[in-house]
């Protein structure tokens, strides 16, 4: 066993922690290495939070990347129908059914039409199967099967192709086309296609290893599927799953972890990208993931898109498309008529279609992502129109029931129309009117193209990039994120050392129950509802750019988090925020401390919100803060406990364009420019001292500002509405 990669504790600095493949090529018959367990980890210490580092020297043995033989000898396996043949009598052949019963290295060529290949040897032994140009396909089970087997190596030659239909039955566990009752490896410079029905692509129910290959995976279930780990040094993936791109899951919370420290990676999953019950490392590698359609199918998104705020090469600008064009929602006109009545029930069937007409305008404006229901995400498990992950019913339901449309049907119905004054035949022409209004309002959110429902979407079926139950570390790579819901989500704590994101989410980019930190990076958030969010925030270094509907930052008690203080803390980085249709440029609901780095704010026109919003207190110790945002009640400075200048004014009026703070000499101080209109001008640098008189230039108004203290314009320190009564929003 080689020695431990040294992982050195970090504290409040930037950490770059890539581990180093090994090249070892020894040939051996038994494993020179073990497998590292969590609890063997070195422990990365970031602020407050602890995070476990893999190794990936410890991860991966000689043989794991042997793509010579494992074995000294190597025996020949040619599959044809009804005729294939081995040169080994360790091999038996009953039909198309082809079973490895003794460990040694394995040549297989050839096709199987309704075949499999068995792998049935002792539980202490291992196989090799070198496929050099193999074809399988299995309408019932596996194509390859190995129920008995210390550990697969799976070395590829030449393309290779398994086709499986998964038939499921009460004595089985078989899941995949490629499926392992132990630990499995591949690697190889060759390729393998897998084409599951009603299963996964590749399952390893303990240690599933790549260390090379080309590999393409069209699964109705999870692509690759493992209970101990996934563990990815190299090899180029391309996964289009009806479930998760990566599941790794075990009720040992030492064990269903991810890690990945190089390798190509394209996958379109109508669950999660990657998902571990434990941890998940990315040390290296490149990632371009779409979970659920895309962030475009959300509705948060779909509103920040269909407003035209922001054009970026991930937005779609998304139209309404007419109600006749739905083939499969009931048509408006045929409905029917109501019989005639009275005036007065004329009078009431008039009400009832304006109301009906203005619901249906308020689902359009309100919620024109939903109204985009026709938008499709096409994997092997179906095709969904997604109605903005199933909220176009509820957008259609307020629209059509709540507010003016409802009027209190009890009310309608029997005081201002004079229910009591209506004939039995008014009343139950109206009653069955109202059952079809009933009936369509219940059919919103059921209006999908295939088996898959809108609430299976939202409710039952995770969509985020990158998820885990208790850590998320990532140490470097490029890693694109375009997700229904959020694109980085923890349970735990999340840690980003180094890498290039770009992230569109339709819910947080990046999510934790509890301690969220940015060491360094790359970080471009395109669109999101929150940015970063956690009970703790962290920024120590990087490049920021976040543009968001909601907060920019929100740390804020979680349901799942433990107990401890509430804060968002900067050291460091180069940090822009752009909030535009709600929320605060950074909202803590405990406090929030700056002690360097580059924070830039521009906040939204919003006068509910503000761009520096806290709940208890907030101080500045060193780094540049500039915002321009709203004027709102709940506009706040940094508080007395400050050791650097702060300067927070209210404008008289609204202004764009450039603000510029000199000193008395006319200096430039600081110079920002917003992206929107601003009526807050909120500055910070160690240039602003007591004792000086600076000159403010913002837009058509000039202030002249005498710094009697360290802080210039109170706002209001503390407000209850730096979400104390509120905790993290979006799904789980």
């Amino acid at each position: 066993m080689k020695t431990m990669k040294k992982v050195w504790a970090v504290v409040l600095c930037a950490a770059m922690l890539s581990g180093c493949s090994t090249t070892e090529t020894a040939t051996t018959t038994t494993e020179s290495a073990t497998a590292q367990t969590l609890s063997e980890t070195t422990v990365l210490t970031a602020g407050t939070a602890d995070l476990l580092s893999l190794a990936s020297d410890e991860l991966f043995t000689g043989n794991d990347y042997e793509v010579g033989l494992v074995f000294d000898t190597e025996s020949t396996i040619t599959l044809a129908n009804n005729g294939s043949t081995a040169d080994d009598s360790s091999v038996t052949i009953s039909g198309n059914v082809i079973t490895i019963t003794q460990e040694g290295s394995y040549r297989v060529s050839g096709s199987l039409s309704e075949g499999q290949l068995v792998i049935d040897v002792d539980e202490s032994e291992k196989v090799q199967l070198i496929l050099d140009g193999v074809t399988i396909t299995n309408t019932t089970t596996a194509a390859i099967y190995a129920p008995s087997c210390d550990k697969l190596f799976v070395t590829l030659e030449g393309t290779n192709t398994l086709t499986s239909t998964i038939v499921d039955t009460e004595d089985s566990n078989v899941d995949s086309a490629l499926f392992a009752q132990g630990d499995m490896t591949l690697n190889g410079a060759g390729s393998l296609t897998i084409t599951t029905t009603n299963g996964n692509g590749i399952t390893s129910k303990d240690d599933l290893v790549f260390t090379g290959g080309l590999y393409t995976i069209t699964a109705d279930g999870h692509g690759l599927d493992a209970n101990n780990s996934i563990r990815i040094a190299s090899g180029t993936f391309t996964m289009d799953t009806g479930k998760d791109g990566m599941h790794a899951d075990d009720e040992d919370v030492e064990k269903g972890y991810i890690f990945i420290s190089d390798g190509t990676f394209t996958i379109t999953a109508l669950g999660d990208g990657l998902d571990s019950s434990s941890q998940v490392q990315i040390d290296g590698g490149d990632f371009d993931i779409t979970t659920g359609g895309g962030s475009a199918l959300n509705l948060y998104t779909g509103q920040s898109q269909t407003m035209g705020s922001r054009t970026t090469t991930t937005t779609q600008t998304m139209e309404v498309p007419e109600m006749t064009e739905r083939t499969d929602m009931a048509d408006m006109a045929d409905m029917g008529e109501l019989p005639e009545m009275t005036e007065r029930t004329d009078m009431m069937q008039s009400g009832m279609d304006t109301q009906m007409q203005s619901g249906m305008m308020q689902g359009q404006m309100s919620g024109q992502m939903g109204m985009a229901g026709g938008v499709s995400a096409t994997t092997t498990g179906g095709t969904v129109t997604t109605l903005a992950g199933g909220q176009m019913g509820g957008q259609m339901q307020s629209g059509m029931m709540s507010g003016q449309s409802q009027m209190g049907m009890d009310t309608m119905m029997q005081g201002q129309m004079g229910m009591e004054d209506l004939t039995d035949e008014e009343i139950a022409a109206m009653e069955e009117q109202m059952a079809m209004m009933g009936e369509m309002q219940m059919g919103m959110d059921t209006m999908i193209e295939s088996t898959t429902s809108a609430s299976d979407l939202d409710d039952s079926l995770s969509t985020k990039g990158i998820k885990a139950s208790t850590y998320i570390l990532i140490n470097g790579g490029t890693i694109n994120l375009d997700t229904f819901d959020d694109a980085i989500h923890s349970n735990g704590n999340t840690y980003i050392a180094a890498g290039t994101l770009t992230i569109a989410a339709g819910d947080d980019a990046i999510h934790s129950d509890w301690n969220t930190t940015i060491a360094d990076g790359d970080i471009t958030i395109t669109t999101c509802y929150e940015g970063l969010e956690g009970q703790q925030v962290e920024v120590l270094g990087g490049v920021l750019n976040i543009y968001a509907l909601d907060d920019g930052f929100n740390a804020a008690k979680s349901d799942n988090a433990m107990d401890g203080d509430i804060y968002i803390r900067i050291a460091g980085g180069t940090i822009d925020l752009d909030t535009y249709y709600e929320g605060d440029g950074i909202d803590s609901n405990g406090y929030i401390e700056m002690s360097g780095g580059i924070l830039r704010v521009s906040g939204t026109t919003a006068t509910t919100d503000t761009p520096l919003d806290y709940g208890s207190e907030a101080w500045i110790t060193g780094g540049i803060f500039m915002i321009g945002g709203s004027v709102s009640q709940t506009s706040q400075n940094f508080g007395e406990d400050s050791t650097q200048g702060a300067i927070w004014v209210a404008l008289s009026s609204v202004q764009t364009g450039t603000f510029t703070l000199t000193d008395s000499a006319g200096n430039v101080v600081a110079e920002y420019t917003p992206t929107k209109e601003y009526q807050t001008v909120g500055i910070s640098t160690p240039d602003i001292v007591v004792g000086e008189t600076y000159t403010l230039v913002a837009g058509s108004e000039t202030f002249t500002i005498e710094m009697e203290s360290l802080i210039y314009g109170e706002g209001n320190e503390g407000s209850m509405m730096g979400g104390q009564m509120s905790g993290m929003s979006g799904r789980r």
